[in-house]
């Protein structure tokens, strides 16, 4: 089980992951939208309890909040997107308390050229404005829109989204499933269906999960001492950090970072008013080019 906080760098942030590999992510939820694109082969992929097939060409769209995982029995090569719902603002207020009846859906052929070009084959995403990322997620909004329909949830996506941003600002102070509840307004029987029902945890698991990804992100950008992380991510001890760290990536901090995918984050250009991409997609192409060979 994992988590990922949304609100470190710039409000709009769009990144992604280009992974070959035979991918397996256990259960976890974020803030962000994910889109991901099969480029070739296939893995399960489950969100809110039903699982579907993720193929070659094909999306699949988690909304902010869905419960999510994914299993690849065999090597697959695809790309992750995940961006800020503030994005695509007017799509997620018209969906506020629904779901796509389905996760998976074809891509059209210009969408899915549209996102290889881009991200992938001639690394556009480095270059290119906020307008050329914008058009991509509408391309692939067009094509969601047209196979998938929005269903009601089956939980209070509102109270979610309350408790969630409230742990996101205080997880590093010492929390309990009572406190929180009181901090809300909620019971703490009512919250813990909540959790229950809409990501399939408890209380203590979607704290550690919120402190583990703030630590993944100091394990990345800063060199503190695993000490240091631990305690600043609200961990009792280094003991405590590491064994919760293990517990929910499957992977020690100190394998963590040493073992990063190559990622790629939007930063604010306030100047030129873009938004603009580090070029980072030599990986990409030099495993492109074994597979020409």
């Amino acid at each position: 089980m994992k988590a990922q906080r949304t609100n470190w760098g710039t409000e709009d942030t769009f990144k992604y992951e280009i992974c070959k590999e035979k991918y397996y992510i256990p259960i976890h939820f974020h803030q962000f939208a994910e889109l991901v694109l099969m480029l070739d082969g296939e893995m399960k992929v489950t969100v809110n309890g039903r699982t579907e097939m993720l193929r070659t060409g094909q999306f699949t769209f988690v909304f902010p909040y869905q419960a999510h995982s994914f299993q690849a029995e065999r090597e697959v090569f695809l790309v992750i997107y995940t961006f800020s719902p503030s994005l695509l603002t007017d799509f997620f207020r018209n969906a506020e308390g629904k779901a796509g009846e389905h996760a998976v859906f074809n891509a059209s052929p210009m969408s899915r050229q549209m996102f290889v070009d881009y991200a992938t084959e001639e690394g556009n995403f480095a270059r290119e404005s906020f307008y050329a990322v914008l058009s991509c997620l509408y391309m692939m909004l067009a094509d969601f829109s047209r196979q998938v329909r929005l269903v009601e949830c089956s939980y209070d996506s509102h109270v979610l989204s309350r408790v969630v941003r409230y742990v996101n600002d205080h997880f590093a102070e010492p929390l309990s499933l009572q406190s929180v509840a009181h901090e809300v307004g909620y019971s703490p029987n009512y919250l813990s269906h909540c959790f229950k029902i809409s990501l399939g945890l408890n209380f203590c698991t979607l704290l550690a999960c919120i402190r583990v990804e703030y630590a993944k992100t100091l394990l990345t950008k800063t060199a503190k001492s695993m000490l240091e992380i631990g305690l600043e991510s609200g961990f009792g001890s280094e003991r405590s950090f590491h064994r919760q760290f293990k517990n929910i990536t499957g992977t020690t901090p100190g394998e963590y970072r040493t073992q990063r995918s190559v990622q790629v984050t939007m930063h604010r250009d306030d100047e030129h008013e873009q938004y603009l991409f580090p070029d980072t997609l030599d990986v990409y192409r030099e495993t492109r080019k074994k597979q020409q060979a």
